[in-house]
């Protein structure tokens, strides 16, 4: 279950940082459509909400990619245990 576990933690965390790196590229397309139609309010909300998903993809990424024993550690999952 352990190795299991890890092996999918670690599948999620590649796949936030490919997400975080397709949020971050196409960051400045979005800003450009918006800057044509919007309100400055609303072009700052938008690069708020982004940088703040972006970086909490980050975070969790490294967490399941790099931290993958001790997250495990953590909710106790042991090498013996079963599918419930």
């Amino acid at each position: 279950m352990r190795k299991l576990f890890i092996v999918l933690a670690k599948l999620m965390g590649f796949w936030m940082f490919y997400s975080a790196s397709l949020m971050l590229i196409s960051l400045p397309s979005y800003i450009k459509m918006a800057g044509e139609n919007s309100t400055n309010s609303y072009i700052l909300s938008l690069v708020i909400i982004w940088s703040i998903n972006i970086l909490l993809e980050l975070i969790f990424g490294w967490l399941f990619l790099l931290k993958t024993k001790w997250l495990a550690d953590e909710f106790k999952i042991k090498d013996g245990d079963n599918l419930p």
